[in-house]
Order: C-alpha cells, then sequence, then structure tokens
C-alpha cells in the first residue's frame, strides 16, 4: 500500500512537471515567432528592393496590392488560382508557374509580415564580405532546426505516453484515475504531432520549388538564345 503511494506522488510530481513544461515550451514558442522570423520563408523566393527573385520583389507591394488579396496569397496562392483569381494567375503565369507553397500563418501573423515589409529599408543594410564555408554533404545533413527545448519537450511527452500506457497496461497505479491517463497521453500526441509536423515542414519546405529552380538556371545558362 505504501509502495502504491510512493509511485502515485512520482507520477503525479511527473504530471506536474510535463504541464509546467508544455505551457512554458508553448510561450516561449509564440514569443520567438516574429515578423523578421516569418519572412525568413519568404526570403528564399523574394527579396525587398533587390530585384526578382523566384517571384517578385515585394518592395512597396502593400501599395501595389489590397492587405486582404495579399493575405489570401500568402496564406494559399494556389487556391485564389485555381479560383480563378486573375491578378493570382497572371502573377503565377508571369513567374513560370512555379507554385509558392502555402504558408500555415494567420491573418495577423501576414499582416505583421506586410508590415515589416512596409518598413524595411534596403539602404540601410549594410554588406558585410565573409568567406562561407560550404557543407559538401549538405544535402545529406540530417540536423534538426527544432529549438532545444521543443527537442526536450519531445522526449519528455514520449517518456509520458509510453509511462502512461505501461502504467494502463501493466502496473496500474492510477487505475481509478484514469481521466489522467486520457489528459497525458492526448497531451503527449498532441505535443509529439506538432513537433514532428515542425520537423517535416522545416525539412521538406521547399522541396517542390529547389528543383524547378535548378532546371530553369540550367536550362537558361545551356540551351542558345532564340
Amino acid at each position: 500500500m505504501q509502495t502504491k503511494l510512493v509511485y502515485s506522488q512520482r507520477i503525479n510530481k511527473l504530471i506536474a512537471i510535463f504541464i509546467l513544461l508544455l505551457i512554458y515550451n508553448v510561450s516561449d514558442t509564440l514569443a520567438q515567432k516574429t515578423a523578421k522570423d516569418n519572412f525568413v520563408m519568404c526570403n528564399a523566393c523574394h527579396s525587398i528592393g533587390g530585384g526578382k527573385k523566384i517571384g517578385p520583389d515585394l518592395l512597396d507591394i502593400t501599395e501595389r496590392r489590397d492587405t486582404a488579396w495579399l493575405i489570401k496569397f500568402i496564406q494559399s496562392s494556389q487556391t485564389m488560382v485555381k479560383a480563378g483569381d486573375t491578378a493570382a494567375i497572371n502573377v503565377f503565369e508571369e513567374y513560370s508557374k512555379i507554385p509558392m507553397p502555402d504558408n500555415a500563418l494567420t491573418d495577423d501573423e501576414v499582416k505583421a509580415i506586410l508590415n515589416y515589409i512596409g518598413n524595411f529599408d534596403p539602404n540601410a543594410i549594410v554588406e558585410v564580405k565573409k568567406t562561407v564555408k560550404i557543407d559538401p554533404n549538405f544535402l545529406e545533413n540530417k540536423t534538426s532546426n527544432l529549438p532545444k527545448n521543443t527537442k526536450g519537450l519531445f522526449y519528455i511527452s514520449l517518456i509520458v505516453l509510453l509511462l502512461s500506457i505501461f502504467d494502463l497496461a501493466v502496473t496500474k497505479f492510477l487505475k481509478k484515475l484514469v481521466f489522467i491517463h486520457a489528459l497525458l497521453i492526448g497531451a503527449a500526441v498532441v505535443v509529439i504531432s506538432m513537433v514532428v509536423f515542425q520537423e517535416a515542414t522545416n525539412l521538406g519546405r521547399y522541396l517542390i520549388i529547389y528543383p524547378i529552380m535548378f532546371i530553369i538556371i540550367m536550362h537558361n545558362t545551356l540551351m542558345p538564345a532564340n
């Protein structure tokens, strides 16, 4: 009986630690994401005042396009193209029909990015020359892009999930408190799913675009002009 009490107390402590870490991670993640951070995704294909890249130059984009239209286009340009939006189709065709990936951003996050673009001063950039070392094994690089605290929460969630299942099936110390197991398992599954999805997004965000970029560059380089 005393052993059960000790194990129950330990499990309660584990639950408390897990919940605190979950709250900390969510608040920390929300605090990290600024408009500048989110613009990193856009910067792969766009510039602000640096000319056209894979996509159009975004300088003065808020003056050239309606904000409501920009929000929808940034969130899912292909949805607008398929819906027959004339402006979206024109942009899509002008830039070699290279599809812009959908972005899981809220309206407020897109507005913040547009505000960042509107306030960006390309003349304020100071060019810094430095030697850049290229990793020859870049394509084989499997290094995670996740923040350290997110990785820790992933492993803790996995441990909590396994312990909860083990207790339900074998030890049954909390057999009368099934709702606690349900809460722990549900939270752990949600956290693990979010982390896996984010990692997959980080690793595969531009897998569609980069091969197309390579084809276009090679075509323009090797094929003689007509």
